[in-house]
């Protein structure tokens, strides 16, 4: 049953997004309000995700890529987008100033970076979406790699650009912390919902 009712609120999110723009932006005001709010208790709880992430039982955790270095994660990301030159280089420059200042690592990011590189983002999808990304699995109390998972699939369903990811973060966000499902209950749920709602307001 609240796997049913997850999926009519992720439906009606979006749907409410697409089809009313004055309502979206109003939602996204409430949840910049309200994360703002959270502070010094966001950081202290992305910290702990951060630190319990490797032994969450989750198919990210438990693969084997999840004990790959920083450099093996990014080589992925190099050989899946055939991207070698600049543009790779700016990715690491960035993995590494995330990992620095933000809850996460820099060898999360990198392999948040290799998710999406085999969702099929370029690198410049990438570049547009991993700091929107780890934003919401901050915000969410939600693993880096899992909210990876979940951002690039809703993303993708709804036929959106990568410079539309902070949008989808801020709607994602602000949909789990208003109600009593998880990112992972409504991830889930736009699974089943993304391509009917997208139908449904094109």
């Amino acid at each position: 049953m609240a796997g049913k009712a997850g999926a009519v609120r992720a439906g009606r999110a979006y749907v409410e997004l697409y089809a009313d723009s004055s309502r979206f932006m109003a939602g996204i005001r409430q949840a910049e309000s309200a994360l703002k709010g959270f502070g010094s208790q966001l950081q202290s709880l992305g910290m702990k995700m951060a630190a319990i992430g490797a032994a969450a039982a989750t198919p990210f955790a438990l693969s084997a890529k999840t004990f790959r270095s920083f450099e093996d994660e990014m080589l992925v990301v190099r050989a899946v987008t055939g991207q070698a030159g600049e543009e790779f280089e700016e990715l690491v420059k960035k993995a590494e100033l995330l990992g620095s200042t933000t809850a996460f690592n820099a060898k999360q990011y990198a392999s948040a970076m290799a998710e999406l590189a085999r969702a099929g983002f370029t690198a410049k999808e990438i570049d547009d979406s991993v700091e929107p990304i780890a934003n919401m699995a901050r915000a969410t109390g939600t693993d880096l790699a899992e909210a990876t998972m979940y951002a690039a699939s809703t993303l993708r369903s709804f036929g959106l650009s990568s410079d539309q990811m902070t949008r989808v973060a801020d709607v994602m966000t602000a949909a789990a912390n208003r109600s009593a499902q998880t990112l992972t209950d409504l991830g889930e749920a736009m699974k089943y919902v993304a391509p009917t709602a997208h139908e449904t307001v094109s």
